[in-house]
């Protein structure tokens, strides 16, 4: 195989921006492009990365936005991860931005943030389990989900009809993954409500479906049979994944292409602290979110992010502390693409971008990418 150096198309950000680890990552198309990170960086190409656009909101300089999601060049939204949770909303390229939720409750964690709708007007965030005191002196502990309806502005707890919330996490040890803002995945709307998918580690890695409730759950092996006014109005099941698990180990990142039979699925992670082990770091489901196979050929190791490409759906890619990977099966089996890691990735119909950290940006443009995984044709 090639060396991957020689086609891969290296660009550096500002100067003063080379310290910052990048981690939010929102690529529309091939010209327009979000990055977000630490130190409170927001930054934007709307050129295909020939330059690189400032938008770094003024005040919130602590923030390590790990996730940012826009609408076009103008609108965009983004989340601080940890304590005194912060929200920002800017409807002009980033020269100002709208603070739309905050919260300091002890323990905050937010990790993933995903729009969805025809047009992207419902949003959802999820967030680390927080406790929440039962009559019996005890304490449950709930996924710290907020969702919203009006692209973003206003923000609400994401309960049950009841005002409970609505996703029970097993115990304190669960926890989601901020390293590239892709713990969770979109899957649509029924019923004009929101349904998601979102992963996690701890002393086992497991998912949790939350699914706007049609007339059947959407396993085939749970029928539970409801009167017509006790029928849920959401599905909340959880699973296990066949990934490695412990205290920093689990899933961290989710992907999913959806052709005519249903959903594809793909999974990686590992454990950061230990990022050369590859035994289990890889996994994938053909339409069914609690039905996973490990990859035969896994990742090379821990994994922070992956992705489909839009317009090739048997093309993923995946990052991590050391290395990327390629996949041209739908996440099945992984090939190395280079030892160099980000922590974000994604494709634009037309190329592929990675961001890391200290300020680390690179760019290669799909048919070199096919050259250099499949030779030339």
């Amino acid at each position: 195989m090639k060396k991957a150096w020689l086609l891969l198309f290296a660009i550096s950000l500002f100067a003063g921006l080379r310290s910052q680890h990048y981690r939010g990552l929102e690529v529309l198309n091939d010209q327009i492009v979000w990055a977000s990170g630490s130190m409170g960086t927001i930054i934007r190409t709307q050129d295909g990365g020939q330059s690189w656009l400032n938008c770094s909101p003024k005040g919130y300089e602590y923030c390590d936005f790990r996730d940012i999601e826009a609408w076009d060049s103008l609108n965009a939204i983004a989340i601080h991860s940890g304590d005194s949770a912060v929200v920002l909303r800017t409807i002009d390229g980033g020269l100002s931005w709208y603070l739309v939720y905050a919260s300091n409750r002890p323990g905050v964690f937010l990790d993933a943030l995903e729009l969805l709708g025809p047009k992207r007007n419902w949003a959802v965030i999820a967030g680390d389990p927080y406790p929440l005191a039962q009559p019996s002196g005890d304490s449950l502990w709930f996924f710290d989900l907020l969702v919203s309806e009006d692209s973003g502005w206003h923000w609400q707890p994401w309960v049950n009809r009841d005002g409970t919330p609505i996703a029970l996490a097993r115990s304190k040890t669960d926890a989601l993954f901020a390293a590239s803002g892709t713990s969770m995945i979109p899957l649509g709307l029924g019923f004009d409500r929101p349904s998601v998918l979102f992963a996690g580690g701890g002393y086992s890695a497991q998912i949790t479906l939350i699914a706007a409730a049609p007339e059947l759950p959407p396993t085939m092996d749970q029928n539970p049979q409801f009167l017509e006014n006790d029928r849920p109005e959401y599905w909340v099941l959880s699973s296990p994944l066949p990934l490695m698990h412990g205290p920093s180990g689990g899933c961290y990142s989710l992907a999913a292409r959806r052709d005519e039979s249903g959903f594809h699925f793909l999974a990686v992670g590992g454990d950061y602290t230990r990022p050369d082990e590859r035994d289990s770091t890889g996994a994938y489901s053909a339409g069914a979110y609690d039905q996973w196979k490990l990859c035969e050929f896994p990742p090379r190791g821990y994994r922070s992010c992956a992705a489909f490409h839009p317009l090739n759906p048997n093309w993923a890619v995946c990052t991590g502390t050391n290395g990327t990977d390629i996949s041209i099966d739908s996440g099945q089996n992984w090939i190395p693409l280079m030892d160099l890691g980000y922590n974000s990735c994604a494709f634009s119909p037309n190329a592929l971008w990675l961001f890391g950290n200290r300020g680390r940006f690179k760019k290669i443009s799909f048919a070199e990418l096919e050259k250099l995984v499949l030779g030339e044709q």
